[in-house]
């Protein structure tokens, strides 16, 4: 079994408005980009991943692997990062990985120490809630929710954001706002969850590497119930 820990990865997040890329390279080195995007990542993510090569010194031939976010987030955006992913690895004949943001709250928020509500961008005026019990969250129990029903699903809750989520502009009680600081991520996070997931072989067929399709649908179909 390989081990990625020393090797040169790539990471890739379009699931926001901003492009997210980061390059693990050499024993001990990381650079990483964070490029304003709004609907132009297919135009940007070939250029930022050579800028990022170039600043490395390196070709895309050294590239052993590959992490890139699944969402969710931007419908658009995902779709444009794992087909840049898939297609580098097929090209490439090298593995990738892909780390979802529910992942990402539970690396983040290890060792809190408490249950909490995690909300997480969805659609313009709407929001993802998801409940971290134990330092764990159910994918089939994430609720898609307006704004206006965000308040009543945090429930009093402490409450932390992962992602596009200024907590801050939503809520008034900011006693009950868990520091942003701490669970702010970049390209550096999705290297250490994707090398981790390559070191245990959990390495998926590119076919299906895909954006969390089925909990956006579902969490889809709630919001509509919600809203009729």
């Amino acid at each position: 079994m390989s081990d990625y820990s020393n090797k040169t990865v790539l990471a890739i997040d379009c699931s926001s408005s901003e492009m997210k890329l980061g390059l693990q390279f050499g024993s001990d080195r990381l650079i990483k980009s964070v490029t304003p995007a709004e609907q132009s990542h297919g135009a940007l993510i070939m250029k930022g991943i050579e800028q990022l090569l170039q600043s490395a010194n390196c070709l895309v031939q050294d590239i052993n692997a590959i992490v890139v976010a699944t969402g969710p987030g931007s419908f658009t955006g995902l779709r444009i990062g794992i087909a840049a992913a898939k297609g580098m690895a097929s090209a490439l004949k090298i593995p990738v990985v892909g780390v979802n943001l529910l992942e990402l709250a539970e690396y983040k928020l290890a060792g809190v120490g408490q249950n909490l509500k995690v909300v997480l961008p969805f659609k313009k005026g709407s929001y993802f809630v998801a409940a971290l019990e134990k330092g764990k969250i159910d994918e089939s129990m994430v609720a898609a929710v307006s704004h206006d029903e965000l308040f009543k699903h945090a429930n009093g809750s402490l409450v932390a954001s992962v992602g596009n989520v200024d907590l801050s502009q939503l809520f008034s009680d900011k006693s009950k706002l868990f520091d942003s600081d701490k669970t702010d991520y970049d390209a550096s996070d999705l290297i250490y969850l994707g090398v981790e997931k390559l070191n245990r072989n959990e390495i998926p067929d590119l076919a299906k590497l895909e954006p969390l399709y089925l909990q956006k649908s579902q969490a889809e179909i709630k919001f509509g119930q919600n809203r009729n």
